[in-house]
């Protein structure tokens, strides 16, 4: 970046940043803007900016979906192809 301001745009809520000097400044206390990276589906970078709201929801949502439900038991899951006697081939 060469030192002109800018601002960005939330991927969620389309809410525009605070102008800044730096692609930096947004991910200090100060603002509070993350940004997160993802592949598409075409393989292609995509660099994703949220607002401090939109982000707080999409870290809940994320440890929900990630959270088992309740009365299901999380340990001895296995992935498919595991082994916890090794695979002696």
């Amino acid at each position: 970046m060469s030192g002109e301001a800018r601002s960005y745009q939330c991927v969620d809520c389309r809410a525009k940043s605070p102008v800044v000097e730096t692609e930096y400044t947004l991910i200090s206390s100060r603002f509070g803007w993350r940004l997160t990276r993802r592949t598409a589906r075409d393989g292609a970078l995509v660099l994703e900016w949220r607002c401090p709201a939109c982000w707080q929801r999409r870290k809940l949502e994320r440890q929900l979906a990630t959270t088992p439900a309740e009365g299901n038991a999380t340990f001895g899951y296995e992935p498919p192809g595991s082994s916890r006697r090794g695979n002696n081939k």
